[in-house]
């Protein structure tokens, strides 16, 4: 571990900061990095798209749901 890192986690710890989880790759990130890595579009059924947008609109709505303010 470097000083640095050793810093800031002491600078976290004295303001009270949390390190932020990385967000979750979804499937719909994941096949556009693979798309533009490999310049070909996926054959995906329009059914499978919506019900990954679906359920990344759930996703959101129950993170919304939780976030509470001081």
């Amino acid at each position: 571990m470097s000083c640095l890192s050793m810093l800031h986690g002491e600078v976290r710890q004295h303001w009270g900061l949390r390190r932020e989880k990385k967000q979750q790759t979804t499937a719909t990130v994941a096949r556009r990095m693979v798309e533009n890595a490999l310049g070909k579009k996926a054959t995906v059924p329009a059914e499978k798209r919506q019900e990954e947008r679906n359920q990344l609109a759930a996703a959101r709505a129950a993170k919304k749901s939780t976030i509470q303010w001081d």
